[in-house]
C-alpha cells in the first residue's frame, strides 16, 4: 500500500490506479448540478475502453481533526443524481469508527486500499491484473512514472489542447 498525503493525491491515486487497471481516467468532471445548487464537479471519471462501463468516484480524505465526514452524506445524495452509477473512495486515519461502519452500510463507499480488487469486480477485470496495477501505482508514486495518460474533462479544457498529457 502506498502512503497518501492529502486530498488532491488521493484523487491522483485513484486515477492512476484506474490507468493501471487499463482504464481511461478523467479528472474533475461536470455532472449536472449539486444537491444544494452549483455545478457539480466528479472527482474521478473510470472508463472502460472496450466496453465504455463509466464509474464516477468522490474522493474524501481525513488525516487530521476536520470536516470530509461531514460532507460524505450530501456526497451520497450527489451520487444519486448523476447518470452514471457512482461510489465514495475514503482515506485516512481520523474517520470515526462510527463514520466508517455508517458509510460502509450505505454500500457504495470503499476504502482505498480496498479499491483495485473492487474496481476489477466492477468493470469485469481479471483477478491476476490486481497486483501489477499496486506496482504500478508503487512506481507511480515513487516518481516513476511514465507517460501520463490522465485526460482532462471536456468542459475543463482549453480550445486547441489534445487529449493526451
Amino acid at each position: 500500500m502506498i502512503e497518501i498525503e492529502d486530498a488532491k493525491e488521493l484523487e491522483e491515486a485513484v486515477a492512476q490506479l484506474g490507468i493501471s487497471l487499463g482504464l481511461r481516467a478523467e479528472r474533475e468532471v461536470t455532472m449536472g448540478h449539486r444537491v444544494y445548487g452549483g455545478e457539480r464537479k466528479v472527482d474521478v471519471v473510470l472508463s472502460h475502453p472496450e466496453t465504455s462501463v463509466r464509474l464516477g468516484i468522490e474522493c474524501k480524505y481525513q488525516e487530521s481533526e476536520g470536516t470530509a465526514y461531514l460532507k460524505i452524506p450530501s456526497t451520497f445524495d450527489d451520487i444519486y443524481e448523476w447518470e452514471i452509477p457512482g461510489i465514495v473512495v475514503w482515506h485516512g486515519t481520523k474517520f470515526t469508527p462510527a463514520f466508517i461502519d455508517y458509510i460502509r452500510k450505505k454500500g457504495s463507499a470503499i476504502e482505498f486500499a480496498e479499491l483495485a480488487r473492487w474496481l476489477a469486480v466492477f468493470f469485469e477485470i481479471p483477478e491476476k491484473d490486481i497486483e501489477g496495477a499496486w506496482a504500478k501505482l508503487s512506481l507511480w508514486k515513487l516518481g516513476l512514472r511514465g507517460p501520463r495518460r490522465i485526460v482532462p474533462s471536456l468542459s475543463s479544457r482549453t480550445k486547441g489542447e489534445n487529449r493526451a498529457n
